[in-house]
């Protein structure tokens, strides 16, 4: 005798009871649709075949151009789990069956790659969009800058900003402070502070982020005025410095050897309710290092522990060498023993 077929809402409730620890029957609400084809396409793997993924997709390519928000959905989900070429043949997929692939879908794509650290994959698919009829919008925009700055490719970055007011498309935090960072991260300084006066003069409002990067990148260049001068004006623009701004301050200071300015920032951070912590406190203790200043730094690195920071091996370093440049053996010795245990 042949049973009766199930309908799909009655084997999905069966699928969705499932005992719990003590044998009670408990209820879990069954994955849509597009969150099993989610879990089949990364069960793929990082590169399946097209035919792979357009198996999984099947159907629901046609419930895409009823619903066009369920492929973002899904989209974002590769997105997350760092699929970048999944997502990629994802929207080729889409185009070739007729389905309408919108802005939305692209600037997650892209993201995809921004997030994998993909900045090729991520220009291409954005260089893809006009084929889909597509055009960018900040959100695309930003996300390709984001993944040039991770592949550390500034001029495409600058490219890319330059050319939104070109295309209709205005520029925001999001894209400048990405571009911003691809300036740090290359060492270019100058571009770095150009890009932060832009932002003022077209009335955007540059953030913590806008200027930590700026900082950074004069910290680099070892541009240690420059890296004062923006700490400082961040409260007259309305942003609050937070510890990578004074970090990156003391930082800078310590590679111009100005152990005094290095001391103060890191005194005055309290005031402020930015809280030091090891990245900080080992900045000025390598700016005292430095400077020769080795009760200064020993100093330092005894009330870390109090502040509820833990000294780690740059910091013990700093100070065993400021030890042994005043020809403080035994001290640098007993830091030398005390490192392991403390920095564990």
């Amino acid at each position: 005798m042949l049973l009766p077929a199930l309908s799909y809402n009655h084997a999905s409730t069966l699928c969705a009871t499932r005992r719990n620890g003590n044998g009670a029957l408990t209820w879990s609400s069954p994955l849509p649709p597009e969150g099993q084809e989610l879990q089949q396409l990364l069960s793929l793997g990082p590169d399946p075949p097209d035919d792979k993924v357009l198996g999984v997709l099947g159907s629901a390519l046609l419930h895409w151009k009823n619903n066009p928000k369920l492929a973002t959905i899904l989209l974002s989900g590769l997105a997350k789990n760092r699929r970048p070429s999944v997502a990629g043949q994802v929207l080729r997929l889409m185009a070739a069956s007729g389905t309408e692939v919108n802005v939305f879908h692209c600037s997650v794509a892209i993201s995809a790659c921004e997030k994998s650290n993909k900045w090729q994959l991520a220009f291409h698919l954005f260089s893809a969009m006009p084929g889909y009829s597509v055009k960018p919008n900040e959100f695309s925009y930003s996300a390709c800058i984001s993944a040039c700055e991770k592949g550390d490719q500034w001029q495409m970055a600058l490219r890319l900003l330059s050319d939104m007011p070109l295309k209709r498309v205005m520029p925001n935090e999001v894209s400048y402070n990405a571009a911003i960072s691809a300036c740090e991260k290359g060492c270019q300084w100058e571009r770095a502070l150009d890009l932060l006066n832009q932002m003022v003069a077209i009335q955007l409002s540059p953030d913590a982020i806008s200027y930590n990067a700026a900082i950074s990148a004069c910290t680099k260049s070892r541009q240690w005025q420059l890296a004062l001068r923006l700490l400082r004006q961040m409260p007259h623009r309305r942003s609050t410095p937070n510890e990578i701004s004074f970090s990156a301050a003391i930082s800078a200071c310590e590679k111009g050897l100005q152990w005094p300015h290095a001391l103060s920032i890191l005194q005055s951070m309290p005031s402020t309710r930015a809280i030091p912590n090891e990245v900080s406190y080992s900045a000025a203790i390598s700016a005292c290092e430095k400077g020769f200043l080795w009760q200064a730094a020993l100093g330092i690195l005894s009330t870390m522990p109090a502040r509820s920071v833990m000294p780690n091996v740059i910091s013990y370093s700093a100070c065993i060498s400021a030890c042994e440049k005043v020809g403080q053996w035994q001290m640098a010795l007993d830091l030398l023993d005390k490192m392991p245990q403390m920095s564990a």
